[in-house]
């Protein structure tokens, strides 16, 4: 089909959600490259390129690559281009804002593992000056994600209403780590009523 009609986009789609799910990620890449290079306009695109360059960061099964902060770069390159290019849509808000959340929480791993001396506070203070500055980058992101969300709320989908929800939760970490209390009772509050 692909060779009868190269223009078909919903065969294009087809070709790549075949990669996705045969677990062929490096061939994927390419075939997103591709079809970026063919429609610079579809946001879809790099939004899809920007979760296979995070899943190869972090595969569900086995150690992160030694590369993997490469593949952090490369998805957030590709989550930056389709906001870019549809900065209206709650899941590519979501996406990014949540890659910068979990770099943050690693940096809260690291830090909780670190001692009382001298050189163990100095390391802290480095740590969380990086922390503070992912969340301040996942905020604005997991904010406007809540809010395309909840102007939707009566028509989302069920992986939409699951996003709201880690949107929401993840707000409410960086709300109470920046002591904001009431916003973050607000975001608990509001994951709650959503069914």
């Amino acid at each position: 089909g692909k060779k009868k009609y190269p223009s078909d986009t919903n065969i294009s789609n087809a070709v790549l959600n075949y990669y996705i799910a045969s677990g062929q990620q490096e061939t994927m890449v390419s075939k997103l490259e591709e079809a970026i290079a063919k429609d610079p306009n579809n946001a879809e695109l790099p939004f899809n390129l920007g979760i296979i360059y995070e899943g190869l960061a972090h595969p569900t099964t086995g150690a992160a690559p030694a590369n993997a902060a490469s593949y952090e770069q490369k998805a957030e390159a590709a989550y930056q281009k389709a906001l870019s290019l549809n900065s209206e849509k709650g899941n590519y808000n979501y996406q990014l804002g949540a890659l910068y959340f979990n770099q943050a929480v690693e940096f809260n791993k690291s830090m909780s593992s670190l001692g009382v001396g001298k050189e163990d506070q100095v390391k802290y203070n480095a740590q969380l000056k990086d922390r503070d500055a992912l969340f301040a980058k996942a905020l604005p992101l997991l904010e406007k994600s809540r809010d395309l969300y909840q102007a939707n709320l009566s028509n989302l989908t069920g992986e939409e209403k699951g996003l709201f929800i880690q949107s929401l939760k993840a707000l409410s970490q960086i709300y109470t780590i920046h002591n904001q209390l009431d916003k973050a009772k607000e975001s608990r509050d509001l994951s709650k009523t959503i069914q």
